[in-house]
């Protein structure tokens, strides 16, 4: 069992103090990770870490830190886990990098395990523990938590990320008002395209038009000097 309390906090980061070290088993033992789960409320969560599929685990950025009950991994370490760390000042523990915390937030904690898992060690599977607990309290887990700050709170998230369902419905009517505003858009050059046709075409049968024209009354010119040459007697002097 891994006791921790709390030492200090601001708005992004919590400074934890271990007061227990993770014991190894006969199993070889590769290394421990940290990872935090971030609440809805203060209440603890009902399930246990080892509910949670490893497909679940995600890597510390500023999307996966704001999500509600989604492990993220935040610190790698080799062997113990240090005395005291400080979680959300965008120090790499490992290959995982834990960034600023949202305030006014509250956190479970707790530790996984790096088992090799054949004797050849090709695998590897990670053994969870409990929820991170305080002397305080040792029965139920311990929530963390983050000042408040002047932020506003993420209530548009909050609400997307407890009815998925919600969320599936919007992003399915922006992608519609999407598909709609580019229709709209190609059947406007569309049509537009087509009048710019239809004037080409309109300006060409009027050209045509005074071509035809002018050539019947050129024709007619000419039939009408012939007709008068043929009628014109001819003069021969005797």
């Amino acid at each position: 069992m891994v006791f921790a309390e709390e030492v200090d906090r601001n708005e992004t980061t919590i400074t934890l103090q271990f007061h227990a070290q993770v014991e190894n088993d006969d199993s070889p033992v590769l290394g421990h990770q940290l990872c935090l789960v971030r609440l809805t409320n203060s209440l603890p969560l009902t399930i246990t870490p080892s509910q949670f599929r490893e497909s679940e685990y995600l890597f510390p950025d500023a999307s996966s830190l704001k999500l509600y009950e989604k492990p993220v991994v935040i610190g790698e370490f080799s062997q113990y886990l240090p005395r005291q760390i400080v979680i959300g000042n965008g120090v790499q523990y490992g290959d995982f990098k834990s960034g600023p915390l949202s305030p006014g937030s509250f956190y479970h904690f707790f530790i996984r395990e790096i088992h090799k898992q054949t004797p050849q060690g090709n695998k590897e599977h990670f053994q969870v523990t409990h929820f991170l607990r305080s002397h305080n309290s040792p029965v139920h887990p311990a929530v963390y938590t983050t000042k408040r700050g002047h932020a506003k709170p993420d209530i548009i998230g909050h609400v997307f990320q407890s009815y998925p369902l919600l969320r599936w419905v919007t992003v399915g009517f922006l992608s519609m008002l999407l598909m709609g505003m580019i229709g709209g858009i190609a059947y406007r050059c569309s049509r537009r395209w087509n009048l710019k046709k239809r004037i080409q075409r309109r300006i060409e049968r009027r050209s045509n038009r005074r071509i035809n024209y002018h050539r019947r009354r050129s024709s007619s010119r000419d039939l009408h000097v012939c007709s008068t040459t043929d009628t014109i007697p001819l003069l021969i002097d005797s």
